[in-house]
């Protein structure tokens, strides 16, 4: 288990071969500290950041980890992250006002509408549920809105109990709800239920064959003046009887009653279930109903079958039709009743007129940070922002009269430059809200506990939300990629102002990012270095605060020149000739011009002049290195060819980056002088050192014949290679004498230095 409560620890990360080897079980450099809050990861491109973003968005393969003594995978879907991609993938401000803001009203506006919402929808959906499970009710042409009487359900049940009971819709209006809440309110307790009656008649009514739907729809259809009537369906029951009866003695030839002999039972049972169906033709439609139904009914808690018998006899079938209302009024009371039921503890009501109010109150930007950038907003793009509702109701943030959210690029009346920084900053917010609206949340439930004396589980609910909170963690992808100089200052700040105390990632490319993070506010990140290539040492590369300091200041970097100890110099003149690049463009920023003449002799291929260094660094640093080291271009390829890029220059242990940058610096010090020597005495150019030609010129006056296919293959071949043989330039453009080896790990040098060495060896 990982102890330190700080730090994020992998211990797998993977996704179709993207990641070597060492990543599948990391043992090493797997740590992200967050003691400071902030942890800054240099990616080069190439090296699988997008691929990282990706999974631990929960987009692709996975990532194993443990962060406060939990171990978490990202299949589990339960992603501890929160990822604010780069601009490139970002075309709108996308979400609801509610996710950026945390304004106490605004907040609670959105709380409130939340809580409707899901409430109506639970309401919604648990009733749909006993209207179809308990009711069998699907549709408003259930059966039992067929009948008028009893009428308690009135237009408002049936209407909504439709809109409810469809299996198309979706929700039910508030205010209908709200409206059934009240008129469930007014119920009067019904006494009395036969609970047998009910269900018999909930079944029957929803059948298709329903023998009571016939009975209350159609009570003229009994024969209640025709005895007739009553002598067929008896004669219909003593044939149904008599069939039963010889279907379960078929096989005796005398008759079980009158003793009678040499019958025949399958001649009188066809004689018997002939009689039956002439019969069945005489019986009236409810009649005929009946009889085919009460053959086959379980129970009949009504005695409907004898009741129907004896009304044709007495003309009276009143009072099966009283106890049929009577168990209809009772249903109808219990679809309202067990509305009720669900509703009761419910503050759906509470909550609408609450949130109401809020609705007709001014809106406020309460917060800090959504102040700061509403001031950033008004203060850069000319232009005020609006909080207004919309036709629904609904909160938008709105610049010169235009929804920010939502909206598509074009849209805006703003650049691109400034839709990219605004879409980030409302990340920002976004991500803050996230993160600390379940606190906020928490605090609010604690002050009202605190009133009503009841503290306890509002004292749980707080330290809960205090932890979850702490368990998240924003990853921001090359959040200054696409801003010009003024905006990136402005967002690193904001990143710093809005996401304080929230824990980050800030994954990036460029050492821009970097140094504006630690100037806008010293000491607060931690860097480390992504490495991701075969036969290198992967994974987090953490980068000590003393290197960090070189990296970003470079006093810092000239002040250890002037200050080295020696014995912490593995090879004396390898280090002279690796910071030849680094003291030209040294001597250029200082004025020096003798200086950057002479260190200028020996970076290019055709100068013959001898040079020494040593002096030149004592000149520059006021430190010896190597008493009189004195060098021309020919010395110097012929120490770098056989060099080992795995050969120290310095103590790795104490200057592990500087160390790779020197070892760097000599390879590409090399290829170049390397290259353009052998392109001047292969082709014979004539170049004289007054002449100051570039590389680029050399390698078009080696090939500058047209014609011959060779010379043009060649030349493009080496130009592709021009950037690499350039890599120095930043020491004279940005002085960033670690780009470089930022950039490029010594795998994949060792292949260029193999590349180009057998490029020239095959030149014509």
């Amino acid at each position: 288990m990982n102890n330190d409560k700080k730090s994020l620890k992998f211990t797998t990360i993977k996704c179709d071969k993207i990641f070597t080897d060492d990543f599948e079980n990391m043992q090493d450099n797997n740590n992200i500290s967050f003691k400071k809050n902030i942890s800054i990861i240099y990616a080069p491109n190439g090296t699988g950041k997008t691929t990282l973003v990706n999974i631990l968005e929960n987009k692709k393969g996975e990532a194993r980890f443990i962060y406060k003594e939990k171990e978490y995978s990202t299949k589990d879907k339960t992603s501890i992250f929160h990822i604010i991609n780069d601009q490139n993938s970002r075309h709108i401000i996308s979400g609801k006002t509610h996710e950026f803001i945390l304004g106490d009203n605004i907040r609670k506006e959105n709380d409130l509408k939340t809580r409707i919402d899901e409430e109506k929808s639970r309401i919604y959906k648990d009733y749909k549920e006993v209207l179809k499970n308990d009711f069998g009710i699907k549709t408003i042409k259930s059966a039992i809105f067929k009948y008028k009487e009893p009428t308690s359900l009135t237009k408002l049940w049936e209407n909504n109990i439709n809109n409810i009971a469809n299996q198309r819709s979706k929700t039910i209006d508030i205010e209908n709800l709200i409206a059934l809440i009240d008129d469930a309110q007014n119920l009067e307790d019904m006494e009395n239920y036969d609970d047998e009656k009910i269900n018999f008649v909930i079944k029957d009514i929803n059948s298709e064959k329903s023998i009571l739907s016939l009975i209350l729809l159609d009570e003229d259809s009994i024969e209640s003046k025709n005895k007739t009537g009553s002598k067929n369906a008896t004669l219909y029951q003593k044939n149904t009887k008599a069939i039963d009866i010889l279907k379960q003695y078929c096989d005796t030839t005398e008759c079980i009653v009158c003793d009678t002999k040499n019958i025949d039972p399958k001649a009188l049972l066809i004689h018997k279930e002939y009689s039956k169906e002439e019969v069945l033709k005489k019986l009236t439609p409810l009649m005929k109903q009946v009889m085919e139904w009460s053959e086959q009914a379980d129970n009949d808690p009504f005695n409907i079958k004898n009741i129907i018998f004896d009304a044709i006899e007495t003309k009276d079938i009143n009072k099966l039709i009283s106890e049929l209302y009577c168990s209809i009024a009772q249903i109808q009371f219990q679809i309202k009743y067990k509305f009720l039921l669900l509703v009761k503890d419910s503050k759906i009501k509470e909550d609408k007129k609450e949130y109401d109010k809020l609705l007709n109150e001014k809106i406020e930007l309460e917060d800090e940070d959504e102040n700061y950038i509403k001031t950033l907003i008004e203060y850069n793009f000319g232009g005020t922002i609006e909080i207004d509702r919309d036709q629904n109701k609904n909160i938008v943030i709105k610049i010169k009269n235009i929804p920010l959210l939502e909206s598509e690029r074009e849209n805006l009346p703003l650049s691109t430059g400034e839709q990219n920084f605004l879409s980030i900053c409302f990340e920002l917010l976004k991500a803050k809200c996230l993160v600390r609206k379940p606190v906020k949340e928490a605090e609010e439930n604690l002050k009202k506990a605190i009133e009503e004396k009841d503290i306890k589980d509002a004292e749980k609910e707080l330290k809960k939300a205090k932890i979850e909170s702490e368990k998240l963690i924003i990853v921001i992808d090359d959040p200054i990629s696409s801003l010009d100089s003024i905006y990136k200052n402005k967002l690193v700040f904001s990143i710093i102002k809005i996401l304080e105390g929230i824990k980050i990632i800030i994954l990036t490319h460029t050492t821009d990012t970097i140094r504006l993070i630690e100037h806008q506010y010293q000491g607060c990140s931690e860097l480390y270095i992504l490495h991701n290539s075969p036969n290198s040492i992967n994974g987090f590369i953490p980068v000590s605060k003393y290197e960090t300091e070189m990296l970003l200041n470079f006093n810092k970097l000239t002040y250890l020149f002037r200050n080295i100890d020696l014995n912490e110099i593995c090879d004396k003149k390898l280090f002279l000739i690796s910071v030849i690049p680094f003291m030209r463009g040294y001597a250029s920023i200082i004025g020096d011009e003798v200086n950057k003449d002479n260190l200028s002799k020996v970076m290019h291929g055709y100068s013959e002049s001898n040079i020494d260094i040593d002096e030149i660094y004592h000149s520059l640093f006021k430190k010896h290195i190597e008493e009189k080291y004195i060098v021309n271009v020919n010395d110097i390829i012929n120490n770098i060819k056989d060099y080992s890029i795995d050969k120290d220059i310095l103590n790795k242990n104490k200057y592990p980056l500087l160390n790779k940058t020197l070892q760097h610096n000599l390879i590409y010090l090399y290829l170049r002088l390397l290259v353009e020597k052998s392109l001047v005495d292969k082709y014979k150019l004539n170049i004289e050192w007054k002449d100051k030609m570039l590389l680029g010129d050399i390698i078009k006056e080696a090939f500058k014949d047209e014609n011959n296919p060779d010379f043009k293959k060649n030349r493009i071949k080496i130009m592709s290679k021009k950037t690499l043989l350039n890599e120095f330039n930043h020491f004279e453009g940005n002085l960033s004498i670690f780009q470089p080896a930022l950039d490029i790990t010594d795998d994949i040098l060792k292949r260029e230095k193999k590349d180009i060495e057998e490029l020239i060896s095959t030149l014509p």
